[in-house]
């Protein structure tokens, strides 16, 4: 038994290595049978090690027959995840990219350079140049996969490679990529674990992997992981799986384990610092039994923050002060790289790139962040939707724990409705962060429907019923033919026409409500917003900005114009942010015989801005607009007419329609 167990790990110390080789070096890109050969090897490899541990009399099992033994089918479901990511990841990952790119630089400084002056690298490299606007935390984490790169093209050379070690060579571009993968996976270890202890070992990996492939966190384990994501997965879940199973020891050790764990998630994203809201809240419940006197000093006293043991000498003033300073030495000795990465690259010992990532902190896009179609969290990946809906349920349950996932999701909202979310990528890929808080949700919802099984059944027919409804409103409004085949899409359409991206729905609905238009305004008008912007009336995208008032779009021999409709006109701008700037109008009046000079009054979010007269062709009219009247996203511009007419009721031809003016284009163009 003894031969089996050394003869299957020699084995599975060389598949690990052949399995480390070739994604590094991206062997047998055109032979995919190969690649998974390799993997599927290394997982019968792992079988067979558990096989011969479950036969060793359990008094004779090492602690690793011990690990092996233990593992059932949940756990080796997990294991089987592993090997398809890194199958996908051979693939999937190409090089480190977009802002992969400035991180990569840091750990190539770091530990070919042996500093941190990156105008090497950027010079070589083509990067941005903006290195030193990102944390340190994630080449921190990269570091040992690169050094082992390093020493493995080393070693290859020996053996009769000719292979850059250079630092630059896509070899360790895909060992930091590698490293991100293995992160992540640790991270989604470490969420399996904490799950198993509220529900079924089978419904906890569920979970875990439902969310990992239903969301955009595989993407960032096997794509653009040269990306910080996969590591601020890793050390935000660290953090809160060491609080976790923690909680009920006040000793120093504990806490400053977690200010060692907060300074490295901190580290590797600004952002994650607000996670300290567990410790946070967990101490404030001491504080005010101590305030309350609920317990003599010195004394045990019960935890109103967590379900969770009292904690030791919690009501000892002395011994709290003693659990913070703690804290703050771990967190300020982990972080410390970070102050010394400022002080080399920036200048100064504390120098967060507050400019590079300005934030809007009283002005929150948190609908957009949610619901938006440019990569909101819910609109993009809908299974989270359904995974924070299962927060309700558990908070029900475990109401300290499930109130603290609650409040610190709703924290992660408010800091990434602060600055621009969007971008590129798959997903609103900031909420990675958020990855044990969507799978403790996921499993909580699925449980409770678990108990109800009719549930499941009925929201199926619901979904049916409500699509066969719009599907008959399409055929009615024309949109589906009433002869010849209609196809899937066709199906689809007749919904998302009507209210656009379903998951977008809160926000299309508020926005119709806010400016009396359709449900699917806020997908056409998007995201983008601008610091100038002109708007070609009649052009082929004027539709996103316009609301009410206008007729369909024309062209005259040189440009293309709209007729005002109705007694006023309006639109919506999307702006960066408030400031003062000028409205340019270029439009003509409708000047039947005998008619009166027009008027337009211009109107900026509900208050009047200027009254316009305007004269007879096509001009430009400007009106200052001051930045107190406007703010950031949405601003409804009205026109408003002194009087229309229709040609009809002039006698000049048919048309019934109301005009007023004859618009051509316009323009919000910022001073200064």
């Amino acid at each position: 038994m003894q031969a089996s167990w050394i003869a299957v790990h020699a084995a599975l110390a060389i598949v690990v290595l052949r399995v480390w080789n070739l994604l590094l070096l991206k062997e047998h890109l055109d032979q995919p049978v190969v690649v998974a050969a390799w993997l599927v090897s290394g997982f019968v490899l792992l079988g067979a090690a558990r096989r011969i541990a479950r036969l060793t009399p359990e008094p004779q099992r090492s602690r690793l027959q011990r690990g092996y033994a233990a593992i059932e089918g949940p756990e080796l479901s997990l294991v089987a995840l592993l090997f398809v990511l890194l199958f996908l990841f051979h693939w999937g990952f190409a090089r480190a990219a977009s802002d992969g790119r400035e991180y990569f630089v840091q750990v190539r400084s770091l530990v070919i350079d042996w500093d941190l002056d990156l105008s090497n690298e950027n010079d070589v490299f083509g990067v941005r140049g903006t290195a030193g606007n990102f944390a340190f935390g994630a080449p921190l984490l990269w570091a040992p996969f690169f050094v082992l790169t390093h020493l493995w093209l080393g070693l290859l050379n020996l053996l009769g490679g000719e292979y850059p070690r250079n630092g630059f060579f896509n070899p360790y571009q895909r060992a930091v990529g590698l490293a991100s993968l293995v992160y992540g996976f640790a991270a989604l270890v470490m969420i399996y674990r904490l799950l198993s202890q509220y529900f079924s070992r089978r419904l906890s990996a569920a979970s875990t992997i439902a969310i990992t492939c239903g969301s955009f966190i595989v993407w960032y384990l096997v794509a653009d992981n040269s990306m910080s994501h996969g590591t601020s997965m890793f050390a935000v879940t660290l953090f809160i799986y060491m609080w976790h199973q923690t909680r009920g020891d006040g000793s120093l050790k504990r806490w400053a384990l977690l200010g060692a764990a907060a300074g490295l998630m901190s580290m590797v994203r600004w952002q994650n610092l607000l996670f300290v809201v567990f410790p946070a809240v967990e101490e404030l419940g001491n504080v005010v039994a101590r305030v309350r006197g609920a317990a003599p000093d010195g004394q045990p006293v019960e935890s109103e923050a967590l379900d969770a043991p009292a904690t030791p000498d919690a009501g000892s003033w002395a011994h709290a002060g003693a659990r913070y300073a703690a804290f703050a030495a771990a967190f300020l000795v982990v972080f410390s790289p970070q102050f010394a990465f400022w002080k080399a690259v920036r200048g100064s010992w504390f120098s967060p790139p507050t400019g590079a990532h300005g934030a809007e902190l009283a002005a929150p896009a948190i609908g957009d962040v949610l619901f938006s179609a440019d990569r909101g969290l819910f609109s993009w990946t809908p299974l989270l939707l359904v995974a924070v809906l299962g927060l309700i349920p558990f908070t029900r349950r475990h109401r300290r724990f499930g109130g603290l996932l609650i409040a610190a999701l709703a924290l992660q909202v408010y800091i990434n409705a602060t600055v621009e979310w969007s971008g590129h990528g798959f997903g609103a890929r900031r909420f990675a962060n958020c990855a044990l808080i969507f799978a403790i949700g996921l499993a909580a919802l699925l449980s409770w429907i678990r108990e109800r099984p009719t549930l499941a059944p009925a929201l199926l027919v619901g979904i049916l019923v409500v699509t066969n409804i719009f599907f008959m409103a399409g055929m009615r409004a024309g949109d589906i033919p009433p002869t010849g085949t209609v196809r899937f899409e066709d199906m689809v359409g007749a919904t998302t026409a009507r209210v656009g991206n379903p998951f977008s729905l809160p926000m299309s609905a508020l926005t119709a409500l806010r400016f009396g238009t359709d449900l699917g305004f806020y997908e056409r008008i998007g995201t983008q917003t601008f610091n100038n912007l002109l708007i070609d009336v009649g052009g082929d995208n004027d539709a996103r900005f316009l609301l009410h008032g206008w007729s369909l779009p024309e062209a005259a021999a040189d440009f293309t114009f709209r007729w005002s409709d109705g007694p006023e006109s309006t639109l919506v701008v999307p702006l960066k942010e408030a400031a003062d700037y000028r409205l340019e109008l270029r439009c003509a009046p409708f000047l039947p015989a005998g008619s009166e000079r027009q008027f337009v009054a211009v109107w900026i979010n509900d208050e009047p801005a200027e009254r316009v007269a305007i004269t007879p062709g096509m001009r430009t009219y400007r009106v200052a607009v001051a930045a107190a009247m406007l703010r950031p996203g949405f601003n409804e511009i009205r026109l408003q007419y002194a009087w229309t007419a229709s040609p009809r009721s002039v006698g000049e031809s048919n048309d019934a329609r109301e005009l007023a003016i004859q618009c051509d284009s316009i323009s919000l163009i910022r001073d200064g």
